[in-house]
């Protein structure tokens, strides 16, 4: 019955093989013929991921001092669990925390400490491009952080100096253990673990860096931007220019030059072989602009003044924001049409609530798309400026459309010798755009979201919105959670099985109840209503001056965050549905993780507590990380056939040597079909491989079966290749099903060895899988 798998050719097994790297399997594979689509694509490391690039986004818009507070809290957990992981019992696989530092015996360490690691935090205020709003030189802004430009900061509290300079990152690299013998610090700067700065003080550090990002950014939150024009956009823009008179409607902004210093931080901060983890801390949804979306006219929507609504279609219910007769009525095919040419009415249009569903309320979304974000995080491939917009007839503006064209190498893949390159070439595009290819795939990159979303919702009871649920966190989300949370699409405005606390709304929801500790409230249109609040831990008197432009209760309300006998007086905080955010969390997948930024617990005397603050957070991150610094699991079973092998395939890119001789037989390597190397070399010149890369050989592992293993296993075995391992067959294994190398025909340091699995309809009666 399993005959089909067998026989099987390597070449039609790719036949239908997408881009190499990370995938996720759908769906069991069972013991019908096979349909030559795969639907599990990764690679096989065979030594554990030895250093982590962290790169913290936090929000520094007002209110969010004590969110900052609480994280800063969370820091111990996050570098402790990274320095000495938790361990697992050899017996049964279960996990206990260390005793001392140390696993008992009997158990090891659930990851080899991590013992190179780079820290950086930038913020969510990007400027909003010559208007006033978030203008540092502006009247009345002095003092604030309104334009930190996606660049690495440091701006610490009084409680510590953190040693960031000269790239504005912390390094941790001690000199004292072996896997960093050969490593030196990054030219100038200052690695703790040496010359007595102890993990102690990194922690401190790293709280001082937090803290002192503050609460006194730019209400136009540009979160995804900030991490994306410091890790992903290969000329990021130094400076912008809006000519003429803010109160000029034709003016139109200007993007000019190539920011260096954040070339240079990225290339000293940004390692090619690391792991890349981007966690962000936001109570808010993306607020920022395309600057050269709508003629390059955007900048209207960050400015103080109205803006035009859409056409008649977009709050149509029979038409609706998706509909081909919505857009603005800035643009010229609305002329003839009824609209609000000269701006919504002020109760339509706060400028407070201006980003939440815009294409419903204004025929038009001048973010960036959420695809920008998912592709940046994930792909090889992105755009520079010149592949963004559309052409115009003014050769000085790209504007209007978004295209996004992917034509140049996405740094997070590119080889760090690239990246220092292009930093002393910020006038060549071409030397910014075409960067080497580096090792990394897009399974070492993982984006986790803290932000608006109930804590409830995220444990293993999501529908129990009460105080009291007593459900435990998860690590992973389902597709039923995800429904939940943002509705089936809501980027076409599909919120169908959405729960009505994650709605976007100024007006009272349906469905919201009053729990005694949440409820929806009169906005008076100038406000949105909230995803989830928290008790802070100490009350704060709105009335103060020094409270002013952080607190939430400055003028009389009925807001759920408010003392209602003293209105001044701040009992809660806050934070709103974080609908993109969360959407490129739910569309990268594996990669993407999901906290609450509304803490179970918060006062001081629940310090102790396990879900205190953002400890949730923390330990959900280091478990969803912690796969890719150990041994590499497969998330779901294959089907085995009758001898034991499952239909999969797996190749290896060799360092170096000759196609035509280096597949040696004797370490379980042949020859691949043509097919096989001709679709792979494809893939690799889709990917801007060097030539040195396209000359590297590829060879197929053989796949061991039945006397040729170990006790069920390969890892002793006497011959090369490889064989699928599972805890149901091998007892004492760490993962519930991986894959495995004999311990004496390992693959070689720098080979790039891809495992391809096919999809096969369900059993009568089988789980087709999600």
């Amino acid at each position: 019955m399993h005959t089909a798998a067998r026989v099987l050719t390597a070449a039609g097994l790719l036949a239908s093989l997408g881009a190499l790297g990370s995938g996720c399997l759908t769906r069991k594979v069972s013991g019908e013929p096979p349909s030559t689509k795969i639907n599990y694509n990764t690679v096989i490391r065979q030594s554990a991921i030895d250093k982590i690039d962290l790169l913290f986004a936090i929000d520094n818009s007002s209110s969010m001092g004590d969110k900052q507070a609480l994280f800063a809290d969370a820091v111990p957990d996050l570098i402790n669990r990274l320095l000495t992981p938790n361990c697992v019992r050899d017996a049964d696989g279960s996990v206990v925390p260390p005793q001392n530092g140390q696993c008992a015996p009997g158990s090891k360490p659930e990851f080899t400490p991590v013992q190179d690691i780079h820290i950086g935090i930038v913020s969510s205020s990007i400027g909003s491009y010559g208007t006033n709003q978030c203008n540092p030189t502006a009247a009345g802004n002095a003092g604030k952080q309104l334009d930190d430009k996606g660049q690495l900061l440091t701006r610490a509290d009084s409680s510590g100096t953190p040693k960031t300079q000269p790239f504005n990152f912390l390094s941790w690299l001690p000199d004292n253990v072996e896997a960093n013998k050969d490593k030196k610090p990054i030219a100038g700067t200052t690695a703790y673990g040496r010359a007595g700065l102890t993990s102690d003080q990194l922690e401190t550090d790293f709280k001082a860096m937090v803290k002192g990002v503050a609460d006194h950014g730019c209400g136009y939150e540009g979160q995804l931007e900030s991490v994306y024009r410091f890790l992903v956009q290969p000329d990021p823009w130094e400076s912008y220019t809006l000519p003429g008179n803010e109160a000029d409607s034709n003016a139109r902004v200007k993007l000019n030059g190539v920011d260096k210093k954040i070339l240079q931080q990225r290339a000293n901060f940004l390692r090619e072989d690391s792991l890349v983890a981007i966690i962000m801390l936001t109570d808010e949804n993306e607020n920022t602009i395309d600057p050269l979306a709508l003629g390059a006219h955007a900048w209207l929507y960050e400015s103080g003044y109205r803006v035009a609504g859409g056409t008649p279609a977009c709050s149509d219910p029979s038409k609706g924001p998706n509909s081909a007769e919505c857009f603005s009525c800035y643009q010229d095919n609305a002329k003839d049409l009824p609209c609000y040419q000269k701006g919504l009415p002020l109760e339509q249009d706060g400028a407070n609530v201006r980003f939440f569903e815009p294409k419903r309320r204004f025929g038009y979304d001048a973010r960036f798309p959420l695809e920008r974000y998912t592709t940046g995080f994930s792909q090889t491939k992105v755009p520079d400026r010149r592949g963004e917009h559309t052409e115009t007839d003014n050769p000085d503006v790209r504007s209007f459309n978004y295209v996004g064209n992917p034509n140049c190498t996405n740094p997070l893949f590119a080889k760090g010798s690239s990246l220092a390159e292009a930093a002393e070439k910020t006038d060549n595009p071409d030397a910014l755009c075409n960067l080497a290819r580096g090792p990394r795939s897009s399974d070492l990159i993982f984006y986790a979201i803290i932000g608006g979303v109930p804590w409830q919702m995220l444990t293993d009871q999501p529908t129990n919105l009460e105080d009291s649920n007593p459900g435990k966190f998860k690590d992973k989300l389902v597709e039923d959670d995800w429904r939940r949370i943002l509705g089936a699409d809501p980027a076409r405005y599909d919120f169908t099985g959405i729960n009505a606390r994650m709605r976007e709304s100024v007006a009272k929801r349906d469905g919201v109840a009053d729990t005694g500790s949440f409820r929806d409230w009169d906005t008076k249109n100038d406000d949105l209503q909230y995803a989830c609040v928290f008790n802070l831990a100490k009350e704060r008197d709105c009335s103060l001056p020094e409270n002013k432009d952080a607190c939430d209760c400055a003028r009389a309300t009925d807001s759920p965050l408010c003392d209602r006998t003293v209105p001044t007086k701040q009992l809660k905080g806050k934070a709103y549905p974080t609908v993109s955010q969360l959407s490129v969390a739910r569309t990268l997948r594996d990669q993407g993780i999901v906290a609450s930024l509304c803490p179970k617990f918060s006062a001081d005397s629940d310090k102790d507590k396990e879900d205190y603050g953002y400890r949730p957070a923390v330990r959900t991150i280091v478990n969803r990380l912690k796969d890719a610094l150990s041994e590499r699991c497969i998330p779901q079973p294959l089907e085995e056939q009758d001898d034991g092998t499952v239909p999969c395939l797996i190749t290896e890119l060799l360092p170096s040597g000759d196609q035509a001789t280096a597949c040696d037989p004797a370490k379980g390597l042949k020859q691949p079909e043509a097919g096989v190397l001709e679709r792979y070399r494809k893939q690799q010149v889709a990917g801007n491989a060097t030539p040195e890369e396209l000359a590297r050989p590829l060879c197929v592992i053989s796949q061991l079966k039945g006397p040729e293993l170990v006790n069920n296993s390969c890892v002793k075995s006497t011959k090369g290749g490889w064989c699928y391992v599972s805890r149901e067959k091998v007892a004492t294994e760490k993962c519930a099903q991986s894959i495995k190398f004999p311990e004496a025909f390992p693959p070689p340091n720098g080979a790039l060895v891809n495992l391809q699995c096919i999809e096969q309809p369900p059993t009568a009666g089988g789980d087709a899988g999600p």
